[in-house]
């Protein structure tokens, strides 16, 4: 569970999302809010089944049974005005960006 949202692996390995998809954090394209839990297509397209999932604040961390790892929603770990303090970040791995909608393979 993260802050605002909550990921479901069933055990077979489908990976359901739902609550706040802010920054894209439900891996389903959009940023819309989801009362009800919702498949993230992705894996299935992808040929990959998910075996570990993690929530962060805004973003969600999947593993597959293949040894990928695939990130999405928000990509800045920071707010410059109300936490200056805080290094900029990018919790994602995958270079800076902002949001990233869908389930993104972390290359290193």
């Amino acid at each position: 569970m993260g802050k605002s949202h909550t990921a479901v692996l069933t055990n077979d390995g489908k990976l359901y999302t739902f609550g706040d998809g802010a920054y894209g954090a439900l891996g389903n394209g959009n940023t819309n809010f989801s009362h009800t839990p919702n498949l993230v297509s992705y894996f299935e397209s992808q040929n990959e089944t998910v075996v570990q999932v993690d929530c962060g604040k805004r973003h969600t961390i999947a593993l597959t049974e293949s040894g990928k790892v695939f990130t999405w929603g928000k990509g800045d770990s920071r707010n410059f005005f109300t936490r200056p303090w805080v290094p900029a970040g990018n919790p994602l791995g995958i270079g800076e960006c902002a949001e990233m909608r869908n389930p993104t393979k972390v290359s290193s």
